[in-house]
């Protein structure tokens, strides 16, 4: 059978407008390639950078003062006082429960052992999963709604008095939402410069394909290409 462009254009005689043919159907490409929803305005920029640097700075002076003291903390933390010498996993006295929670507190451990026990390194070491979590909420949200809405988002996460409470301790809850929002954000739509086609009508990296009227990025046409 023979073979047809996936996209090709024509203009309608009566309103000249771009129209695209595909085999299974017709695109209205001016529709498609419309322009993106606003961005946030000035204030609600400002308002996330002045969030960002307040909860910033509050978590190095925490970091700097304040020692481990919730139980967990304590408990767990064993582990890592453990693995810091020599880097070893297995320990006669680590129990099970303990086991089940390798990512902080190995993590914290080999941190230790590069750099000297420190609980305000341990407190920072936890502190950065908090700066994941908060790029996984912008980037999906930005993603799935927009960069107004991404902001949005990413000041009720900072508003979210559970995070307030948990974003420096030596906890698990904070590391695993951060790496589950990460793993999605990845899903979605790759590393920052592979965006979806559907959502800024552009290539991978940020390139438009040119199979565009008046220089607009055209979008793709779905399914098969073959003419049956």
């Amino acid at each position: 059978m023979p073979l047809k462009h996936p996209l090709s254009y024509a203009r309608d005689p009566s309103t000249h407008e771009a129209v695209g043919s595909t085999s299974l159907g017709q695109v209205d490409v001016a529709a498609a390639t419309k322009p993106a929803a606003a961005g946030p305005t000035r204030l609600e920029s400002a308002l996330l950078g002045s969030a960002l640097a307040a909860w910033g700075g509050m978590l190095l002076i925490s970091a700097w003062l304040l020692p481990y003291f919730q139980h967990d903390e304590l408990a767990f933390s064993e582990w890592s006082r453990l693995v810091a010498p020599d880097g070893g996993f297995f320990f006669p006295s680590t129990t099970l429960l303990t086991y089940q929670r390798p990512l902080v507190y190995v993590g914290q451990g080999w941190l230790w052992l590069a750099a000297g026990h420190s609980e305000s390194l341990g407190r920072l070491f936890n502190g950065s999963f908090v700066a994941l979590l908060l790029w996984a909420v912008f980037r999906v949200t930005d993603l799935l709604a927009g960069r107004r809405q991404a902001v949005l988002a990413t000041l009720a996460m900072l508003n979210l008095r559970g995070l307030e409470q948990t974003a420096s301790l030596a906890m698990t809850d904070v590391p695993v939402g951060a790496l589950a929002g990460a793993a999605g954000a990845i899903a979605l739509g790759g590393p920052p410069s592979m965006d979806p086609i559907a959502r800024h009508g552009r290539g991978l990296g940020g390139r438009c394909p040119r199979q565009a009227v008046g220089g607009r990025c055209a979008p793709r046409a779905r399914g098969s290409t073959l003419v049956h």
